[in-house]
Formats: structure tokens, C-alpha cells, sequence
């Protein structure tokens, strides 16, 4: 590696390591540190940022959170969500009624035809009638009528009910 500069050709120190005041050979930052190059000091890798390698920082992706000196993004748990850019240095909380399955980027709405009873769980409410946003099924029972079938053998009675709890 060349030196950090010399009385002939100052040069810059290269991105991925620092030149402190009166060194002339590169020391090579610590991950999860940021130091561009012509850095005299290593630089903490910013919250809401992922440094794989201490020559690069970038935003860390949606969906996941970057805490400060992050090496890799961290994907947000079920029931939370991280919308992207600069505010990922924490997954948030999803609202009741919304859907926020593991690294979600956005919450979404529990559909119709599903019931969330928590926003991290979505269930198929199996031919129950759950409106968008629903937190529990509502079964509904109502008497439409009873009939009897005879056969040969003893009467079956089938009765139809539905009945809202």
C-alpha cells in the first residue's frame, strides 16, 4: 500500500481505510465503520444504513432496520414494518386490523376473507364471512328451516341454521 502522502505526491488515503495526522501508512477501518476515502479517522456507519464493508454506506432496505454500525440490515419480525430511506433504525408497529408479515415495508389491510387477530398472523376464516380489516370471525347463525326426510329406515331431521354470535 503506498503511503498516506509524502512530501512529493500528497495522495488521498483510499476509501476503506484512514490516514491519521502524521502516519504515512493506511490502517484499514473496522467493520461497521464508514471511512471514504481521504478519511483521517474511522466514521461510525449512520443509523438507518448498512456498511458491508467500511468503503461503503447504504440505506438500509425496506422492509428491514439498520441500527447504528450495522454490517447488515436486519429484517423487521412479523406484525411490524420499516417503510425505507432514512427511517429504517427501527421496524414499527403495525395497527389492529392491518397485516404485517416479516419484512414488510408497508402495512396492508387484513382482506376480506381473512380475519388478523394480531397484525402478524393472518388466517383464512374458511368460508366465514370476515370483512376487510377483521380481528375475529363473526359467525352468524339464523334459523332458515328444518325439514324432515323419511326413508325406509328411521326419520332424519336436517335442520339449516345460522345464527350471529
Amino acid at each position: 500500500m503506498p503511503p498516506c502522502g509524502s512530501s512529493f505526491e500528497p495522495q488521498l488515503c483510499p476509501a476503506g481505510f484512514f490516514c491519521s495526522a502524521g502516519t504515512s501508512t493506511p490502517q484499514q477501518c473496522n467493520l461497521g465503520t464508514f471511512c471514504p476515502e481521504g478519511s483521517s479517522s474511522m466514521s461510525s456507519c449512520d443509523e438507518g444504513h448498512v456498511c458491508v464493508t467500511p468503503s461503503s454506506m447504504e440505506v438500509c432496505s425496506e422492509g428491514s432496520f439498520c441500527a447504528e454500525n450495522s454490517t447488515l440490515a436486519t429484517q423487521c419480525p412479523p406484525g411490524t414494518f420499516a417503510a425505507g430511506a432514512e427511517q429504517n433504525v427501527a421496524c414499527i408497529e403495525c395497527d389492529v386490523g392491518d397485516y404485517c408479515p416479516p419484512g414488510a415495508s408497508l402495512p396492508g389491510n387484513c382482506t376480506a376473507g381473512h380475519f388478523c387477530p394480531s397484525s402478524a398472523v393472518k388466517i383464512a376464516s374458511g368460508g366465514m364471512h370476515c370483512r376487510e380489516r377483521s380481528t375475529m370471525i363473526k359467525s352468524v347463525l339464523l334459523v332458515i328451516g328444518a325439514m324432515e326426510v323419511k326413508w325406509s329406515t328411521p326419520v332424519l331431521r336436517v335442520t339449516f341454521a345460522h345464527k350471529e354470535l
